[in-house]
Order: C-alpha cells, then structure tokens, then sequence
C-alpha cells in the first residue's frame, strides 16, 4: 500500500514537471527567448521578449517591462547592453513619460513611441550613473508616448531610429 502511495506521488511529480517544462518551453518560443544579463545579482532578468520591426527589415529584441517595479528596476546594474536588443517599457496610458538612469551602469539611448509604433522622440546617449550619486546629479529624460524602448547608446543612431520612424511590434 505504501509502495503505492509512493509511486502515485512520484506520478504525479513528473507530470507536474513535465507541464512546467512545457509551459517555460512555449514561454521561450512566443516570447522571443531571453535575452542574456551582464549585471551583478540585483539585475532584472527573466521578462517576456518581443520583436520589435524597423522599417529598414532589421529587429531589436527586447525585454517587456509592464509592471510598476520592472519599469523601476528597468536597466539598472547591467554592465552591458547586447546590439540589437534593449528594454521595452509599456505605460497605460499615452502621456508624458519620465526616464531617470540611477543605478543604470552603462549609456542608454532612450526612445519615446506612441500608441500606433511611430516615434515621437530620441534622447541619444544619456549617460550611465553609478550608485551613490545625489538625486541633483542622476541623468533625467522626459518625452511623450506610450512606450519607451532603451537601448545601447548609440544603437539609435546606428539603425537610423529618429522622430517619425514607424515600429512594428506586438504587446503580449
């Protein structure tokens, strides 16, 4: 009878695991994958990833952050930005947006983005800031939209993102 119970739970463990394999397995392939973190351990990973299509054909690949803590935490104690990805922010509303780089380790190109994927404004280059800078000193940018997509500093430039450029992309 015990050997039974036993045999039951271990069942019932593997299938369990077998759905939650599943399950990280159509995550990773509708999202996109994960896009890897250079960063010290109070690095945000983990988030959904979405395509997002230049006009040029080309793709950025980015992290979704939806939530009032992603969007806090955002790119913050990375070390590195890998071409061609970056960090999609999704607010509920379209508006006037504020982006403030404490503890942003490395130099972000900031992209405002309205509710129909055209570009509304490019801060290029905002510098990065370390730990332990007063509030006077961290880099703020504010633009208008209901999207914010950061990536590496320069990337904007690179691939020929400005003011008026239509993206394509789907919000999960």
């Amino acid at each position: 009878m015990r050997a039974m119970a036993v045999r039951r739970l271990v069942y019932g463990v593997s299938i369990a695991a077998v759905i939650v394999v599943g399950i990280l397995i159509m995550r990773e392939r509708s999202t996109g994958g994960v896009i890897p973190v250079d960063g010290d351990d109070r690095a945000q990973r983990g988030l959904p990833v979405i395509s997002i299509e230049l006009p040029t054909g080309r793709a950025i690949r980015a992290e979704v952050a939806r939530t009032p803590r992603e969007k806090m935490i955002g790119m913050m104690f990375r070390e590195s930005v890998p071409e061609n990805t970056g960090m999609f922010f999704v607010y509920s509303n379209e508006g006037d947006q504020q982006i403030w780089m404490r503890n942003t380790w490395i130099s972000l190109d900031i992209i405002w983005i309205d509710r129909n994927g055209k570009v509304t404004s490019v801060s290029s280059r905002v510098p990065a800031c370390r730990e332990r800078v007063p509030d006077a000193d961290v880099p703020v940018r504010n633009g208008r939209g209901m999207y914010v997509l950061e990536i590496g500093a320069g990337e904007a430039e690179r691939l020929d993102i400005r003011s008026g450029t239509a993206l394509k992309f789907s919000v999960p």
